[in-house]
C-alpha cells in the first residue's frame, strides 16, 4: 500500500471523529462501549476508536484502504440506513475519476488468478464468511455474502468453461437440432411413415421429448421449463 492510501484513511480518522456517533450506533444498530464502535464486516468484527477513529480487528490496527474506506463511508456518508436500490450497476459505472482502473483491467487481473481454479475460490470464499446454497443456478462456484449485517446477502456468480460445460451436456442434442433442420428428415418421413420402423421412430422422438422436459422440471431457471 503507498503511502498516499495511508494519508487518506488517516485524514479519514479526523473526518470521522466530526460525525454523530449516537446517530450511527441507533441507525446501524451497532454494538458500543465507552471506547469504540463494533462493526461486522464479512467475517469479521472491526471496531472503531471513539476519540482517535481509529480502526483495529483482532487488536491489530487495519491500514488497508478498501477496508477502512468502506467502513468510514457507510457509517458517516449515509444519509438514511442503507438498503438496495435494485439497479444493477457494471463495474465499469462506478469508475469516479479519468485515473481509475477500466473494469476489463481489474476483472482481468482475477480471471487469469482463479482461470481452472474453481475449487481454490470456493476454499477461498468460505473462508472469508457466507454460504453456497443448493441451487447454484448452473455456477461452478456460487456463493453468498453479506458484507454488513444491515444488508441483504448478495452472491458471487463464477461460470468456468460455459461452452464446454454445456457442450457436454447439449451437444448430442445440438447435433440433432441441425439434423432436423435440413429436408433429410422430411424426405425419411415420407418414405417410412408406413412402415413398422417408422412408427418406432416417432414414437421413439415423442418418449424422448418427454424424457427431456422431464429432466428439466428441476432447473431452476423458469424459462427453461415452457
Amino acid at each position: 500500500m503507498s503511502d498516499n492510501y495511508i494519508r487518506q484513511v488517516l485524514h479519514s480518522r479526523e473526518l470521522f471523529l466530526r460525525y454523530d456517533q449516537e446517530t450511527m450506533i441507533r441507525k446501524f444498530q451497532l454494538s458500543a462501549d465507552e471506547s469504540y464502535l463494533y462493526l461486522p464486516f464479512l467475517d469479521r468484527t472491526y471496531r472503531i476508536c471513539r476519540k482517535t477513529g481509529r480502526i483495529d480487528t483482532d487488536g491489530v490496527e487495519c491500514l488497508d484502504y478498501n477496508i477502512a474506506m468502506t467502513i468510514y463511508d457507510i457509517l458517516c456518508c449515509s444519509k438514511t440506513a442503507p438498503v438496495l436500490a435494485h439497479q444493477w450497476c457494471s463495474l465499469g459505472s462506478l469508475q469516479v475519476t479519468p485515473s481509475s482502473p477500466s473494469d476489463q483491467t481489474f476483472l482481468k487481473k482475477y480471471e487469469t488468478a482463479f482461470a481452472g481454479k474453481a475449487d481454490l475460490l470456493k476454499d477461498i470464499c468460505a473462508k472469508i464468511g457466507g454460504s453456497s446454497p443448493s441451487l447454484t443456478a448452473g455456477a461452478d462456484v456460487y456463493w453468498e455474502f453479506r458484507l454488513f449485517p444491515f444488508l441483504p446477502g448478495e452472491p458471487l456468480n463464477v461460470f468456468e468453461g460455459d461452452w464446454l460445460k454445456f457442450g457436454k451436456s447439449y451437444g448430442i442434442l445440438l447435433l440433432i437440432g441441425l439434423v432436423f433442420s435440413t429436408d433429410w428428415p422430411d424426405k425419411l418421413y415420407h418414405r417410412f411413415k408406413d412402415t413398422v420402423w417408422g412408427t418406432i421412430a416417432l414414437l421413439a422422438i415423442f418418449w424422448g421429448s418427454i424424457y427431456t422436459l422431464y429432466l428439466g422440471l428441476s432447473d431452476p431457471f423458469l424459462y427453461f421449463r415452457f
